[in-house]
């Protein structure tokens, strides 16, 4: 895979996200332009590149979505949660095509085109407005005239993108399109950027006076992908300059006093260049943990449908910055004690109801710094253990659990594997996993 495949893959997984927590946001927060428009350059983002790399699959499915977004954006939908269940569908089906390991046809794919086809029923017949401009757009000059060539497949690629014809050019290095399409200038140049530069590209509506040339600048850039193993050799660069800098101090001593004094003062100032250094190369890695309580939001909603409840997230802490390793730690262990919450903590509605409780169950993810610890805590306004539940749970696994207990010793008995509250069984849990 080349570097470029590489990047694709990596913005194609972060815009995914960026997704993922902008339809979740959509519950919450309720629907806002910017808020759509975000999510829609995420996805066709993701369209671009995958057309580029002719992706086809990719591009299908991320053209359906942007279909239906377009048309929460213009008011023609409202986004219900039948709809944004169906758009985090797609960024799942998105997320699975990504990860296949063969181009071949296989379940990712097939479940891809069955949730294709529900995007499209789920979005108005749009082949009225792929008539509506009509566009001559010319390309050049260009060194590697194939890429200019790529910008036809586009139209065969992307289903409902539109109709192009090819113009005769006196140039070798450049190409001329005659277009039929709905979208729109800056949509293509999006498009087009995979391939060719923008400033090499002409957009004039057909038969409008005056014609006007549309060149659109590159967006600014805010973040920059780095290796981490370029980070690693970064850091170990930083602790081999403070080793020499120590060296350097050590050696000083022997000089004579005037010497010294001015080699201390220099020392002085490389000492404070380094530790500047450490702190920058420390700070790289770091990333916002509210960056993984996406996730959680998603699972809520999951679990919300699947135990029939209802339930809401609370976070505090998500501006805290730690190791992005770290961060990836806590995600499995915090997934599981949020699932427990829902599951054995949080009670049925009307369960609620009759304890005086409001119907929604609420769980509190909270992230701290004490000292030189991260302290993650999950919290739930359920039930609380149940003494003879866990109790008679681990009974059933042979421990010896005699009554006189204490409530604390009772509680560990949560921690060993195969030792569940659970009366059945089911997705969520019952097996036993132990915290």
């Amino acid at each position: 895979m080349s570097p470029l495949e590489h990047q694709f893959f990596d913005e194609a997984r972060d815009n995914l996200d960026a997704m993922e927590r902008g339809l979740l946001s959509l519950d919450s927060q309720g629907t806002g332009q910017g808020r759509l428009d975000a999510i829609f350059r995420a996805a066709h983002s993701i369209k671009g590149g995958a057309a580029a790399f002719r992706l086809t699959d990719i591009v299908q499915l991320t053209h359906g979505v942007e279909s239906l977004l377009e048309r929460l954006r213009s008011g023609q939908l409202l986004p219900d949660a039948a709809l944004v269940d169906l758009l985090l569908e797609a960024v799942d089906a998105a997320r699975n095509l990504l990860a296949r390991q063969a181009p071949s046809a296989g379940p990712a794919v097939d479940a891809a085109a069955s949730l294709l086809q529900r995007l499209r029923a789920a979005t108005p017949d749009k082949t009225a407005d792929i008539a509506a401009r009509c566009l001559e757009i010319r390309i050049g000059p260009l060194e590697q005239i194939e890429n200019a060539d790529a910008i036809a497949h586009l139209f065969r690629d992307i289903a409902g993108l539109g109709e192009i014809t090819p113009l005769p050019v006196e140039r070798a290095d450049s190409r001329a399109f005659r277009v039929r399409t709905g979208a729109t200038d800056q949509e293509l140049m999006d498009l087009f950027a995979f391939h060719v530069a923008r400033d090499q590209v002409v957009i004039r509506p057909v038969l409008s006076v005056p014609a006007q040339e549309v060149s659109i600048q590159q967006p600014e850039t805010a973040t920059i992908r780095v290796a981490l193993n370029k980070l690693d050799h970064l850091g170990s660069l930083v602790e081999a300059f403070a080793a020499n800098h120590a060296a350097l101090e050590r050696c000083s001593r022997a000089l004579g006093p005037g010497a010294h004094a001015q080699l201390v003062a220099s020392l002085d100032s490389l000492h404070a260049t380094t530790d500047d250094l450490q702190r920058v190369v420390g700070n790289i890695r770091m990333v916002p943990v509210g960056l993984a309580f996406g996730r959680f939001t998603r699972l809520l909603r999951q679990l919300s449908h699947i135990l029939s409840k209802r339930l809401v997230l609370v976070t505090s802490g998500e501006s805290i910055e730690l190791d992005k390793a770290l961060v990836e730690q806590i995600i499995d262990p915090v997934t599981h004690l949020v699932r427990n919450s829902c599951d054995h903590g949080i009670e049925l509605p009307k369960e609620r109801r009759a304890a005086g409780k409001p119907e929604v169950g609420t769980i509190t993810l909270s992230v701290c710094i004490q000292g030189t610890s991260v302290l993650v805590e999950v919290h739930d306004d359920g039930r609380g253990l149940s003494r003879e539940g866990v109790m008679r749970a681990a009974r059933k696994r042979g421990i010896q659990v005699p009554e006189q207990m204490s409530d604390a010793q009772v509680w560990q008995l949560v921690f060993i594997a195969g030792v569940s509250t659970a009366e059945t069984i089911t997705n969520v849990s019952g097996r036993g996993v132990g915290m």
